[in-house]
């Protein structure tokens, strides 16, 4: 089997799946689960999702489905920035120093570039677009 043809397997084996769990969910009343199509899986990836579904006596939908769970119920390592207080003992100097540099920066005029007898862009932007 190619991947196209192992992606196709998959699919039509979650859809089969999931019309046997609407038809379920419509004669009980209950809510219809939501549907997870996965394209471009690597190759060997179904293969393998299918070997522990057999080995650990379920379907393939049920294996991919505990799967998910597994990865997200590991505990996730917490993001680190590349400026932070743990990366750079100077980063709360630096926070502090923001409101300062932020005033020093709106004391400095406003440069207009007509002033050193350059164009004025909008009029270069017009121009470009007249054309």
């Amino acid at each position: 089997m190619n991947v196209f043809e192992n992606t196709i397997f998959f699919l039509v084996t979650i859809w089969e799946s999931n019309a046997i769990a609407l038809l379920k969910n419509i004669a009980t009343g209950r809510q219809i689960m939501t549907t997870l199509n996965l394209d471009n899986l690597p190759e060997g990836m179904l293969t393998q999702i299918e070997q522990l579904a057999v080995k650990n006596n379920r379907s393939t939908q049920e294996q991919a489905i505990a799967l998910l769970k597994q990865s997200l119920n590991q505990s996730q390592e917490k993001l680190k920035f590349l400026i932070s207080p743990e990366t750079d003992p100077t980063w709360e100097q630096r926070r502090k120093a923001v409101p300062q540099l932020q005033a020093e920066i709106d004391r400095h005029r406003r440069v207009n570039p007509a002033d050193f007898g350059l164009p004025d862009s909008t009029e270069l932007i017009r121009e470009d677009r007249e054309r």
